[in-house]
Order: structure tokens, then sequence, then C-alpha cells
């Protein structure tokens, strides 16, 4: 990247000032380090909310033409990726390191984000969560487990909204307590599927066909 922003820069570059810092946020407050690899102990702590990577390219006389700002957060509307260039060709230049820096982030990509809808539609399912509870009640007299399913529906809907953010977070950073939810949510998972199967649709099924 410093090469290709030298390029650009032209005869006037006299000399080059780097400066990347890695900003740790939990609940002993902000760290600053100079690289992941600083980390104390190798992990982050359990209360870490945001990493912030944060690179600055000086110039000569130019004051910072290149600054790039990632933000991985737990919370999807806080992890943004922010590019500034004051130097030549400047959009080519920001959609070409904006893509090469996305290809590193979606190559250690998760499925974090099933758990993590944008937020239009996370306010739509909120909207729509207590529709399924609503419907059974009135369905109930032709369907008589309608209210019993509706019922089940809205609380899986609630354990998704509530429980899936919790315990998978948008930005899954490498903590113990990460590896502990993961299983967690693994079991949480499976445990509701054997649920519904077992649980409901089976008891469903034999009434209907077996009559008790």
């Amino acid at each position: 990247m410093v090469t290709r922003a030298k390029t650009l820069a032209g005869e006037d570059v006299f000399e080059v000032e780097r400066r990347f810092s890695v900003n740790i946020h939990d609940d002993l407050g902000v760290e600053t380090v100079s690289s992941v690899k600083d980390i104390p102990g190798g992990q982050f702590l359990d209360s870490t909310t945001q990493v912030r990577l944060d690179l600055d390219l000086r110039y000569g006389m130019k004051s910072f033409p290149l600054e790039v700002d990632v933000k991985f957060n737990k919370d999807r509307t806080y992890s943004n990726l922010t590019i500034s260039y004051s130097g030549g060709d400047a959009r080519s230049f920001v959609a070409g390191l904006h893509d090469g820096i996305m290809r590193l982030v979606l190559s250690a990509k998760n499925n974090n984000d099933y758990f993590n809808p944008h937020p239009v539609v996370e306010g739509a399912l909120w909207f729509v969560s207590s529709i399924p509870l609503f419907a059974g009640s009135l369905a109930e007299k032709v369907f008589p487990n309608a209210s019993s399913l509706g019922a089940l529906v809205t609380a899986l809907m609630y354990a998704y909204l509530i429980v899936g953010k919790k315990l998978r977070p948008y930005t899954a950073f490498d903590t113990p307590a990460t590896e502990r939810n993961a299983k967690l949510m693994d079991w949480f998972i499976y445990g509701v599927l054997g649920f519904i199967v077992f649980g409901s649709l089976f008891v469903m099924l034999r009434r209907n066909v077996l009559g008790f």
C-alpha cells in the first residue's frame, strides 16, 4: 500500500511516516498497541466490545493524504470501514484499497451475520414477532393447537432476536467467552430443533394420526 501511495503522490514525496495502531475497547477502558501480536496473553478480554485498526500515512509536507479506519464492533451498526485519501486519482485508489481490505476481512467471515440482521430487518422482525401469537389465538377454534403453535413461533423469534445476538455477536473476538458461547449456541440450536421436532410437531402428528 505504501508503494502504491508513493507512486500516486509523485516526485514531491520526500519522506514517509507511517502510523499504525490497534485500539482495544473493553471494561478497563481503551488500550492502544502497535500490533495485534502485542495483546497481553494472546487473547482479548471477555468484555471487549470493539477493536479499531487505524492507519495514517504522511508524505513530506503533506498532512495525512491517506487514512484508513477499520472498526470491528460486536454491534453490526458500529462495524465499518472508512478510507480518506487526498492524492491524485482518489476515486480509483480508494475503490481498489477498499476492495483489498474487504477481501482480507471476508476471508475470516463467520456465519454470525445470520443472527445480526440489518437494523431495518431487525425492526421489522420485532414488529411482526407477536403476530403468530395473535393469529394463533384467533384460529384456535378451527385448529385446537394453533394457539400453542403461535406461542412457540413467537418464543423462537424472541430467542433469535435476543439470545442469538448475545451468543453470536456480529464480530466474534478471540476471547474465552467466544469459545464458551460457540458451544452453548450449538447446544441451544440443537436443543430447540429437538424440542420442535419431538416436543411439538411429533405430538401434533400423533394426535392427528393416532388420535391421542
